[in-house]
């Protein structure tokens, strides 16, 4: 049941990836490959109204955060989970420590595991208030902010106020 439609889309934008990609490595350059499939593809369904044809799009997305509500506790969902939800804060809390190891030495500098597990809770907390998803470790946006020369907890700043800005501003031309 292959839409194919959407299956030579998908292969035009990986080819396209992968010519950015050889021609960055080749010339040393920075072309922004993704930004300008996400940007590219984003006008050509708009401008041809992709959901009349059979290519799907992602449809409305809510704007802003969602409010801050209490957790619901079900029983039988905590003990349906609970298994499954040991296992995924094990592993974000050694992939934290794992990476923040890593980048600890070649930046020259330490880190404390018992105070990134009392950050991870404290975080995973404060985000079940507002229907986040379990938070840990981002070695993309580590090793990305690494590159760029990131010193201070800026970065993490500007990037938290660049999503929020995007909530409220960007998701009505993500519906494309």
């Amino acid at each position: 049941q292959t839409k194919w439609e959407t299956f030579v889309f998908a292969i035009v934008c990986i080819i396209f990836l992968t010519i950015i990609t050889k021609i960055n490595r080749r010339f040393k350059l920075l072309i922004p490959g993704p930004l300008i499939v996400i940007v590219s593809n984003t006008i050509v369904s708009a401008m041809l109204k992709l959901p009349v044809t059979r290519l799907a799009v992602v449809g409305n997305i809510p704007t802003g955060l969602p409010a801050p509500s209490v957790p619901a506790f079900d029983e039988v969902e905590v003990s349906t989970y609970i298994g499954g939800a040991i296992s995924v804060a094990l592993i974000g809390y050694m992939e934290t420590i794992s990476i923040g190891k890593q980048f600890a030495r070649i930046n020259n500098y330490k880190i404390d595991p018992n105070q990134e597990l009392i950050a991870i809770g404290a975080s995973n907390v404060v985000g079940s208030f507002f229907s986040g998803y379990s938070i840990c470790v981002s070695f993309s946006r580590t090793a990305i902010n690494a590159a760029a020369g990131a010193q201070t907890n800026m970065t993490k700043f500007v990037s938290a106020l660049v999503v929020v800005l995007s909530l409220y501003v960007l998701t009505p031309l993500l519906y494309w």
